[in-house]
């Protein structure tokens, strides 16, 4: 630190210093923490330029900065600044600063019972006082530990605050609106202190340690419009910030209690697009991105963030781009995609919904000029679709007011009407192990991103499609037929969703259409119900007269089975021994006058006398009329079960038919995936007939301690129900996208031929040994451990081993020979060991 510290006062110690390159020098070269010792220097050249160097150094990328430093002595400079938000016009409303440093907290004091030297011009007053204590603030430092300082923090905070209160008419005398104080801690970097008028000059928690100027460029404060926000530290970035916020006016919903989302927010000032070529720009970002990720897996692992928030990432480049919005739009849209796809495993997990870039646009003659936002997002219901809009700060607070279309520059708003709605139905989802239904259609097109990407480097000469994935969902008009909708997602009434999706794919260039279904398990936990029956059969019989695949996303809880809840608070029992309920009981019955509650057709009773009263013993309970049993809770579900079973017995013999399980798949839910083709599931995903709890109070003893050991991949992998086992969604939807490259478009077409960039006529350089040795190398070729490489018999990378856990003496799968879809069945010549599951 010292050797740093002389070599950057040695830059100080000069006439006219080149703060241009100082401000862009890295934090460990010129940061804040070595600038701020430097206030105190003997050299009255190297205190003013510190100063000076200081303050450009945190308005680096504002518009419009002047600046006059005055210098009475060691930790005793004062400076007078004016600036403009970055990307606000020429004629924009300037703020005006003053910054004085001190030597000792003692001294906040005696500053702001002076009068403050600005003036108070603006209707709406936006000063802003900066008071930095100098070269060190502390009575003692950790210097290994950035918060060794927190007790004595948090006293110097409450005394500002009594000192601001008494100093209030001073203040607002001058304009001031903001008071920040800095306390440096060297060689850490100082502690930051932020004091707002409209608080009552209370400290602002979420603005601590933060620098003057981050707040508007990371959007806190209009974030705390919005949330209730608490800081969560320590983070791993000296630029980021970490939060988790609670949306104001939110209450606890039961089990899963307050909604919450973690927030990353990120500044850098690096980013080179002046070569557009090739992708070599998006590294950075690509880093930058990974960093905010790593920020919010840290964050996990604080209590009181933990697994079930999701999250949003936030990243503001300073850097100027000088090259024009429509090419910036593309070419980031183009990398937010490529970002998600390749990334999408760990996005998962982490539970991101939105990722916002923010680039700003102009030249270095004149700075920022205008800033593109580039948006990510699942809160219209489809997985981080992207979007990017010319955005308009306010002059007076620098925040975000207006956002206009790239393309024609027409005003759009950035609010989504279904953001609440959208978010409670993804939590639910994820508590349940799976992800959203409608955010299956944003996983498939950035698959297939994913997969044009690999086909194009691996010499493919086909041309990518403009557009490579459209959906429309499917509902039931009022004559029960099958008609498209525009609807927005989270508007349906029914525990399934159906939508015909066109995908562009190498295999078809110009699209095919699949039919997709699946279980809303954010609607009543995903059950079948008669209208969820009758749909379902609708739908697959759609797909059927079409010929086209039918896709399932199974994520449900089996036929829904319940109560007449109405019914429930006036049942009565006649039990066998009345002091001791646990022997059973003879009957359950209603009084008369409870029973003459409800119309007929509720219950079939006989009429009895019990204890000197009439009362209705019940001999079965219907339900007929009442609200809980509308869509069914028993015997006619069961009924809607055999439909769609029957329907999916028809569907395997006419088309394509496949199924993802995730979450979990019960009762019926689990043969509707048995009786389909192909199976595919995910880790955290069971297939059962009924749950552990159940069998263990049917057995009376506890047997099974989860529903992995009835239907996990532990026993569907190995008896073979599960043809493809995956560890998330993200790579589920893959494994769709996978197989489908194998099969027709539709039940009347030929297998797709894919033009092949492995040669047929290439020699296989595997050869077969006399000794066991693996099929598999045959079929794909394998690398040496000395690096070579050899080459097996169908195209490079086409090979798909299906069935891995189950008859493992035989190796099954799908591949392609010059580019012709094949089956493959090969003979494990090796021993083999299977373990069965007790």
């Amino acid at each position: 630190f010292e050797q740093r510290k002389e070599t950057l006062r040695a830059k100080l110690a000069v006439d006219n210093p080149d703060y241009m390159s100082l401000s862009g020098m890295r934090a460990t070269a010129a940061g804040v923490e070595l600038l701020a010792e430097l206030l105190g220097d003997s050299e009255s050249i190297v205190r003013k330029n510190a100063t000076s160097a200081l303050i450009r150094r945190t308005f680096r990328c504002f518009r419009g900065l002047t600046l006059e430093v005055k210098d009475e002595g060691p930790s005793d400079v004062s400076a007078s600044y004016a600036y403009q938000y970055p990307g606000v016009p020429d004629d924009a409303q300037k703020r005006h600063g003053y910054v004085k440093v001190i030597k000792d907290v003692k001294d906040i004091k005696a500053v702001l019972t002076q009068p403050i030297p600005l003036e108070n011009t603006c209707e709406q007053p936006t000063n802003l006082v900066q008071l930095i204590v100098a070269p060190e603030a502390f009575s003692t430092t950790d210097q290994a530990n950035f918060f060794s300082t927190e007790d004595e923090f948090k006293s110097i905070v409450a005394d500002t605050e009594q000192i601001l209160l008494q100093a209030d008419a001073t203040l607002k005398a001058a304009g001031v609106v903001e008071v920040d104080v800095t306390l440096a801690q060297s060689p850490q970097i100082p502690r930051y202190a932020c004091f707002m008028a409209k608080n009552g000059w209370k400290e602002a928690p979420y603005r601590r340690d933060m620098r003057p100027t981050f707040p508007v460029l990371l959007e806190v404060d209009r974030l705390a419009e919005k949330y209730d926000l608490e800081r969560i530290i320590p983070v791993v970035g000296r630029n980021s910030q970490v939060y988790l916020g609670t949306p104001k006016g939110e209450v606890a919903r039961g089990k899963l209690g307050k909604p919450s989302t973690c927030f990353v927010r990120m500044i850098t000032h690096a980013l080179r697009m002046s070569n557009l070529a090739d992708d070599s720009w998006m590294d950075w970002p690509e880093t930058l991105l990974l960093g905010a990720v790593d920020e919010l897996e840290r964050a996990r692992l604080n209590p009181k963030v933990g697994t079930r928030p999701n999250s949003h990432i936030f990243a503001h480049f300073m850097a100027v781009i000088d090259i024009d919005p429509v090419t910036v739009d593309r070419k980031f849209e183009q990398f937010m995609n490529q970002f998600v796809a390749k990334h999408g495993t760990r996005l998962q997990k982490s539970k991101v919904d939105e990722i916002v870039l923010k680039v700003g646009l102009g030249n270095a003659q004149k700075g920022r000029e205008t800033t593109l936002r580039v948006t990510a997002s699942s809160m219209t219901g489809e997985y981080l679709k992207t979007s990017g809009l010319l955005e308009e700060a306010d002059p007076a607070t620098g925040s975000p007011c207006k956002w206009f279309s790239v393309q024609d520059g027409i005003e759009k708003s950035i609010q989504v009407d279904s953001e609440s709605r959208i978010r409670s139905k993804r939590q639910m989802a994820r508590g349940a192990g799976s992800t959203y239904a409608p955010e299956f259609l944003g996983m498939m097109k950035l698959d297939l991103i994913t997969k044009w990407t690999a086909y194009r480097a691996a010499g493919g000469q086909r041309s990518v499609p403009a557009g490579l994935f459209e959906s429309v969902e499917l509902v039931l008009n009022d004559q029960g037929e099958i008609e498209q909708s525009l609807r927005e997602p989270g508007l349906n009434t029914i525990g399934v969703f159906a939508w015909q999706c066109t995908l562009a794919t190498p295999e078809y260039p110009s699209g095919r259409d699949i039919i997709l279904i699946a279980n809303d398990v954010t609607f009543k936990a995903g059950s079948f119900g008669v209208d969820e029956d009758t749909f379902f059969q609708k739908a697959s019989e759609y797909a059927r007269k079409r010929g086209l695949p039918r896709i399932h996303i199974a994520c449900n809880s089996g036929a829904r089975v319940g109560l007449v809840e109405e019914l429930k608070p006036y049942l009565r029992a006649k039990f066998n021994d009345p002091a001791d309920p646990s022997k059973g009981f003879e009957y359950l019955y209603l009084m008369q006058e409870d029973f003459e509650r409800f119309p007929a057709g509720t219950v079939s009773s006989r009429e009895a006398t019990v204890d000197g009263q009439q009362v209705q013993i019940l001999e079965a309970v219907i339900g007929e009329g009442q609200k809980s049993t509308k869509g069914g809770i028993g015997v006619e579900n069961l009924r809607g079960s055999g439909l769609i079973a029957g329907e999916t017995s028809r569907a395997y013999n006419e088309v394509f038919t496949l199924s993802y399980v995730t979450g979990r798949s019960v009762g019926i839910g689990a043969y509707l995936n048995r009786l389909g083709q192909r199976v595919i599931q995910m880790v955290n995903g069971p297939m059962i007939l009924t749950g552990f709890g159940a069998l263990n109070k049917l057995l009376g003893k506890q047997v099974y301690t989860s529903q992995d050991q009835l239907g996990g991949p532990q026993v569907m992998v190995p008896n073979g129900v599960t043809h493809k086992l995956v560890r998330s969604d993200q790579e589920g939807v893959e494994a769709i996208l996978d197989w489908l490259s194998y099969t027709p478009k539709d039940a009347f077409s030929k297998p797709p031929l894919l033009d092949t960039t492995d040669p047929p006529e290439r020699e296989v350089t595997f050869t077969p040994s006399k000794t066991p040795y693996d099929p598999r190398h045959m079929l794909e070729g394998t690398t040496l451990p000395e690096g070579v490489k050899l080459s097996g018999f169908f195209d490079e990378g086409s090979f798909r081993e299906y069935l891995e856990g189950w008859g493992r003496s035989v190796v099954v799968g799908r591949a392609k020979l010059a580019g012709i879809p094949m089956g493959v069945i090969a003979v494990e010549t090796r021993n083999v060991e299977r373990r069965a599951p007790a």
